[in-house]
């Protein structure tokens, strides 16, 4: 398990306005006003700047098939699963699913809700498209829950966020695969690789030295392959979301322009409060 990670950041979503706007108020002071908008005009930038590259990200990355995907930054879209043998569950609603994060906060005597205690799932999971599959490392990924819940009891509140299984699932990240490719096998023995890629004759290459032969390996063969995304080592956008890629690329959308329009608010607000 690793410490609480949002869908994004909170510079991204907004939370760091709140924290202004919450120390502004505490302060009681108009002097204030001023530099506080003016933070949340840079805040707002920076969030636009995030969002508008996200956006980017999954609006010009084409979707792949997880059989024919390139090596390295890829965009692969299907439904989620889980892996053989495992038995996620969330630990509050107990329900089963591929991934989960929760949040415990107390209020305090203020009124105010502070996390006491938060946990994300770090098991890997399974994205199954009509090709093939992929194992997903969570690790490090800014996900989008399709599932969440509430619970509050006095004065604590519980939040809880789900990836179920077999909803559709929408990735981009750092593809890698082990074991045969789809590109080239050597054929050592005839005979031998005759019986594995039966009915696909038409694909070998015909040649005089077999020993030396490569072929095109027909994708339904390549059952040893093992396909695993990751979170990039260059540092680009790692995402992983339980929506639709048009809707994931719809959400970003407007979260730059809500800060495109806070820009203009906060900026204005400051000139104005300052003159």
């Amino acid at each position: 398990m690793h410490s609480l990670r949002g869908y994004a950041s909170d510079w991204l979503t907004g939370g760091l306005h709140l924290v202004v706007l919450s120390v502004s108020f505490e302060l009681r002071s108009t002097e204030i006003w001023p530099y506080s908008f003016a933070t949340m005009a840079l805040l707002s930038f920076f969030g636009w700047v995030a969002a508008y590259k996200r956006y980017r990200t999954t609006a010009d990355l084409p979707t792949s098939k997880i059989a024919s995907a390139a090596q390295g930054y890829v965009e692969i879209h299907g439904k989620s699963a889980l892996i053989s043998g495992t038995d996620t569950r969330a630990p509050f609603s107990g329900k089963t699913c591929c991934w989960f994060r929760y949040s415990v906060e107390k209020k305090n005597t203020g009124g105010e809700w502070r996390i006491s205690e938060a946990m994300t799932s770090d098991k890997p999971f399974l994205l199954i498209d009509d090709s093939g599959t992929c194992q997903i490392d969570p690790t490090g990924a800014e996900i989008m829950p399709v599932d969440k819940q509430v619970w509050v009891e006095d004065d604590i509140r519980v939040s809880e966020w789900r990836i179920p299984e077999n909803c559709e699932l929408f990735a981009v990240g750092k593809l890698s695969t082990i074991g045969p490719t789809a590109e080239t096998v050597p054929i050592k023995g005839r005979i031998k690789t005759l019986h594995v890629y039966q009915g696909s004759r038409e694909r070998f290459i015909k040649t005089e030295d077999k020993q030396k032969t490569k072929i095109s390996v027909p994708v339904a063969a390549t059952k040893e392959r093992k396909n695993y995304l990751k979170k990039p080592d260059d540092g680009r956008v790692f995402l992983i979301a339980g929506l639709h890629p048009d809707k994931v690329g719809q959400r970003f959308f407007l979260i730059s322009l809500t800060h495109v329009i806070g820009i203009i608010g906060f900026t204005t607000s400051s000139i104005v409060m300052w003159c």
